[in-house]
C-alpha cells in the first residue's frame, strides 16, 4: 500500500460503526481516547443569511435562456434541452456531445476557458480538490509509532459484516443513515435490492446519528468528511432557486455524496495498485468576460452550508497535521491556498443566494482561478478519478467512473437564465463476478469497453448517456487517440490505430464490440492507415520505423513486419486489391502525391496517376475493375473514379468543401466519404456514379476515415470531440445500404 493511503486509514479512520455485531454493541465515540484532539481545531460555521436567490419558474422556457445558442455552438444540446427545460439542469455521460475536453476537471474547465462558456464550480470540484491535497499531504509519513496505531485498528467505519468480518455497507445505506430522505425513499423503492442480509438496524442507527455531538462529529477527520457531506442530503428551505429544490437536484446531491464517499473511503479498504497510471492534478482554467454588459464569469453552486463545512474541515486539517509536525512547507502552503480558495467560493455562494450583484473581487476570482490552482498544486501527481472498492460478500462493485458535464440554467436577476457549466463526479453500484475482482486499472479497462455498467436507475433519467446517440456505439474511451478503423474481412475483428499515454502510436486490434484489445506494432515508430488483405491474415499499413513513412506488411497477429517501400519520400495510406495480389497506396516520390499501384511483395511499382496537384487515399471497388481516390486538381479536394490501370479519371463530387476518405461499399454500389460542406466533417455516401449524395451522420464533431464492415450494415469510423478522436460505429438505415 502506497505511504499516503497508509497514513489516511490513519487520519481518516475510526473504529466505531452503527451495527450492532454477535450481540455485542461497537464502542461509541466517546470511549475512545484523544478524540477532542481534531475537535478543538474545527470552527463550526453556519449561515446566517436568509435566502433570496433569483428565480425562475419551471418548466423553463429555452427562449428565456440568453446564451442558449452560444453554448449550443460548443455542446450538442438537441438531446437534453427537453430535461434542462424540465429540471433546469441536465447531466451529460461523456460521449459525443459536445467539443469539449472533459476526461478530467483540468481539461473541462481549460474548455470552458477556450470557448467562453460561464464555469458552474461544482460542490465535486471541492470534494475532489480536499481529498487530492489530504492525499497528498499525507504521503511520505515514516513514523513507525503511527505507523502502529494503525496496525491496532480491528475495524473500520461502517465495514462489520454478518459475523463482524470487514465488509462495507452499500453507499446509499450509508447516505441514509446519514439522514438522506432521498435515499432511504430509493432504498424503499428497490425493497433495499437484495442486500437485506446486512445487520444495519436502521432506526436505532439513525437516532444514534442524530444524537451526535459536535465531538462526536469531529472526532477525526472522517467523520468531519461525512459532517460535510451531511449538507448535501437535506431539502433546501424556500428562497434557493426553485430547480434546486427538486427531486432531480436532489438526487444530483445525493449522487455527488456517494462519489466522494467512494473516493475518500477507497483510500482506507483497498490496497492500490503499484501499476495503475498516474496523471496530471486537474488545474482549473481562467475564465474571460463576455462582451458588456458583463455577465457573471461563473457560477458557484450555492449551498453556504456545504462550503462552509468544507472550509472548516480543511482549516483543522492543516492545524491539526501541522500541529502533529507532519506536514512539508509545500502541504502546508497549498493546504493554506485551498483555505483561502473555499472561503472565498462560500462568500460568492453567500452573494449569488443573497441575490446581492457581484463584487469586484468575485470577478477577480474567477480570473484568478488558474492562477491559483497552479500555485495549489505545482508538481502534485494523482491517480486519476476513476477508483472502485472491493467487492463485498455478495459481489457487489462500487466505483468512481469519469466526469460528467452538467449544465445549469443558472437564474438572473431578471427572471431569465444563462448556462453556466461544470464538472461531476460520476457514481456506478453493480454486481460482478467474485471470480473476477476488480482493481482500479480493470475498472478503467471497463470503463472504456462497451461493457460498462449502466447508471443508478433512481439517477439516469437526469442524464443523457451515450447510448442515446442515434444508433452511434462507442467502441474506444480513452484521453489519446484511437483513429483509423478497419474491418476484418470476417467482421469480427476492428484493426485500428492507436496511442498510449506515453503517445506511442501503434497499429490495435479489438473485437467488433470494442473488447480485448491487442498491440500488434508495439514498436518506437508512427504507425498509421491499418488495411486488412481479403483473406485477413495480413495487414497492410504505413510506418516511420526508419524516419519516413513507408508501407509494411504484416501478419494479422503483428508478427513478421516487413518493409514494401524504400523510396526518397514518404508513401502512405494503403489498400489491398480484392484478389489480395496488388496494393495501392499514395506516393510522393514524383515530386507530388500520386496514386500508385505494386504487387504484395512490393515490387512492379507502378504510377497511376500523373498530374500537377496531389493525388491520394486510394480504395479499390469490390470487383476490382475500379478505384475511388481524392484529388486536388480541380483547386479544391474532391473524389474521383478510375479504372483500375489508371485511365478514365472521372470526378464524383463537386463541392467547394473538402471532401475526403471514400470508401466502397461491399456491393460496390455505393461510396462513403468525409464532407466539410455542411460547416464541419461527417460522413456522407453516394451512389457510384456520384449521384444522391447524403449526409449519415449529424453531430458537432470531426467524423473521419469511415470503413464498411463486411456485411454492409454499419460503418465503423473515428470521430474526435475535444483533443482526441475514438472510434464509434453507426447503424445504416436500409436506404443506406
Amino acid at each position: 500500500m502506497k505511504a499516503g493511503a497508509v497514513i489516511v486509514v490513519l487520519f481518516l479512520s475510526v473504529s466505531i460503526c452503527f451495527v450492532t455485531c454477535n450481540d455485542r454493541e461497537v464502542n461509541s465515540v466517546e470511549e475512545r481516547p484523544n478524540t477532542r484532539t481534531f475537535v478543538k481545531y474545527y470552527e463550526p460555521y453556519e449561515p446566517n443569511i436568509q435566502p433570496n436567490a433569483p428565480r425562475y419558474t419551471l418548466p423553463l422556457d429555452i427562449k428565456d435562456i440568453v446564451n442558449f445558442n452560444d453554448v449550443g455552438r460548443v455542446i450538442n444540446l438537441k438531446g437534453v434541452s427537453n430535461l434542462i427545460r424540465k429540471n433546469g439542469f441536465a447531466i451529460l455521460e461523456p460521449g459525443i456531445y459536445s467539443d469539449l475536453f472533459y476526461h478530467d476537471l483540468d481539461s473541462l474547465y481549460s474548455s470552458l476557458e477556450e470557448y467562453k462558456i460561464p464555469a458552474f464550480v461544482t460542490l465535486d470540484t471541492g470534494l475532489y480538490l480536499y481529498h487530492t491535497l489530504l492525499d497528498e499531504a499525507l504521503k511520505g509519513i515514516e513514523d513507525p509509532h503511527l505507523r502502529t496505531r494503525i496496525c491496532d485498528l480491528k475495524n473500520q467505519p461502517f465495514t462489520v459484516g454478518k459475523y463482524g468480518s470487514g465488509a462495507y455497507v452499500r453507499g446509499i445505506d450509508l447516505m441514509a443513515l446519514l439522514g438522506s430522505c432521498e435515499a432511504t425513499n430509493i432504498l424503499m423503492d428497490e425493497g433495499n435490492a437484495g442486500y437485506e442480509h446486512r445487520e444495519l438496524k436502521p432506526s436505532k442507527s439513525k437516532d444514534e446519528v442524530y444524537a451526535f455531538s459536535h465531538v462526536n462529529w469531529h472526532a477525526n477527520l472522517y467523520w468531519s468528511w461525512l459532517y460535510t457531506l451531511r449538507a448535501l442530503l437535506n431539502e433546501l428551505p424556500e428562497g434557493y432557486p426553485e430547480f434546486m429544490r427538486t427531486q432531480a437536484w436532489r438526487r444530483r446531491q445525493l449522487h455527488a455524496g456517494l462519489a466522494s464517499w467512494i473516493q475518500l473511503h477507497d483510500d482506507t479498504v483497498r490496497q492500490p495498485d503499484p501499476t495503475e497510471p498516474r496523471y496530471p492534478i486537474p488545474i482549473a482554467a481562467t475564465i474571460h468576460p463576455l462582451p458588456p454588459p458583463p455577465p457573471p464569469l461563473g457560477y458557484v453552486e450555492p449551498i453556504p452550508l456545504f462550503w462552509g463545512r468544507l472550509s472548516s474541515l480543511a482549516r483543522m486539517t492543516s492545524k491539526w497535521l501541522d500541529n502533529l509536525g507532519v506536514l512539508t512547507p509545500e502541504a502546508r502552503g497549498r493546504l493554506s491556498r485551498l483555505e483561502e480558495l473555499l472561503h472565498r467560493t462560500l462568500e460568492i455562494a453567500d452573494r449569488q443566494l443573497s441575490n446581492e450583484p457581484p463584487l469586484s473581487k468575485d470577478r477577480e476570482f474567477f480570473e484568478e482561478l488558474t492562477s491559483t490552482f497552479r500555485k495549489m498544486f505545482p508538481g502534485v501527481q494523482e491517480h486519476g478519478l476513476a477508483t472502485i472498492l472491493a467487492a463485498d460478500e455478495m459481489g457487489l462493485e462500487q466505483a468512481v467512473g469519469d466526469i460528467d458535464l452538467i449544465i445549469v440554467a443558472c437564474p438572473t436577476s431578471d427572471g431569465k437564465a444563462r448556462l453556466a457549466v461544470g464538472p461531476v463526479l460520476s457514481y456506478y453500484e453493480f454486481k460482478h463476478p467474485m471470480s473476477d475482482r476488480l482493481s482500479d486499472q480493470t475498472w478503467r479497462l471497463l470503463l472504456d469497453s462497451p461493457q460498462r455498467p449502466e447508471r443508478p436507475k433512481w439517477y439516469a433519467y437526469l442524464m443523457q448517456q451515450s447510448d442515446d446517440s442515434s444508433g452511434l456505439t462507442r467502441l474506444t474511451n480513452n484521453s489519446v487517440d484511437d483513429m483509423s478503423p478497419c474491418w476484418s474481412p470476417d467482421g469480427k475483428r476492428i484493426a485500428f490505430v492507436g496511442a498510449d499515454r506515453d503517445w506511442n502510436i501503434d497499429i490495435y486490434v479489438m473485437n467488433a464490440d470494442g473488447r480485448e484489445k491487442k498491440n500488434l506494432t508495439n514498436k518506437p515508430a508512427v504507425y498509421l492507415f491499418p488495411s486488412c488483405s481479403p483473406n485477413g491474415t495480413k495487414i497492410v499499413f504505413q510506418s516511420g520505423l526508419y524516419g519516413k513513412g513507408e508501407i509494411y506488411v504484416m501478419n494479422a497477429d503483428g508478427s513478421e513486419q516487413k518493409r514494401l517501400t524504400n523510396n526518397n519520400t514518404d508513401d502512405w495510406q494503403p489498400c489491398w486489391s480484392p484478389d489480395g495480389k496488388k496494393i495501392a497506396f499514395g506516393s510522393g516520390k514524383y515530386g507530388r502525391r500520386e496514386i500508385c499501384v505494386m504487387n504484395i511483395d512490393g515490387s512492379e511499382q507502378k504510377r497511376l496517376t500523373n498530374n500537377p496537384a496531389d493525388d491520394s487515399s486510394p480504395c479499390w471497388s469490390p470487383d476490382g475493375k475500379k478505384i475511388v481516390f481524392v484529388s486536388e486538381r480541380d483547386g479544391n479536394f474532391e473524389i474521383y473514379v478510375m479504372n483500375a490501370d489508371g485511365s478514365e479519371q472521372k470526378r464524383l463530387t463537386d463541392n467547394p468543401a473538402i471532401e475526403l476518405f471514400p470508401r466502397w461499399s461491399p456491393d460496390g454500389k455505393k461510396v462513403a466519404f468525409v464532407s466539410e460542406r455542411d460547416g464541419n466533417f461527417e460522413i456522407y455516401v453516394m451512389n457510384a456514379d456520384g449521384s444522391e449524395q447524403r449526409r449519415l451522420t449529424d453531430n458537432n464533431f470531426k467524423d473521419m476515415n469511415p470503413s464498411w464492415s463486411p456485411d454492409g450494415k454499419q460503418i465503423v469510423f473515428d470521430l474526435t470531440m475535444g483533443d482526441s478522436p475514438e472510434i464509434f460505429i453507426m447503424d445504416l438505415d436500409q436506404k443506406d445500404k
